[in-house]
């Protein structure tokens, strides 16, 4: 997932990325001036659930203050879920249970 972050002055200092309410990760960003312009980008990895997945990024300035963000929802539909298939060997089935003192 790759986010763009837009330095509007107060420099970056923190980026916090989460999924479904829950943090998953966190980059500090080191150097005093974006490369491009007041604009960086980020990659992070985050595993989706099934259902919604709804992502929040919130960047922080080198002072503390909280940028603005928007969530993003994408939406993981499994049609062929996995199944769990177990199977007993006869033997294991027929084993008793000896008590030993």
């Amino acid at each position: 997932m790759e986010i763009e972050i837009y330095a509007e002055g107060g420099g970056i200092d923190e980026l916090r990325l989460y999924q479904n309410g829950k943090l998953i990760d966190v980059k500090y960003y080191t150097d005093t001036k974006p490369k491009a312009g007041n604009k960086i980008e980020v990659s992070f990895t985050a595993q989706l659930v099934s259902g919604n997945n709804i992502f929040k990024a919130n960047a922080f300035s080198k002072g503390r203050l909280e940028g603005k963000s928007s969530p993003i929802l994408v939406k993981l539909t499994l049609q062929n879920l996995p199944q769990l298939c177990i199977f007993w060997r006869q033997e294991l089935i027929n084993m008793k249970t000896v008590n030993t003192i």
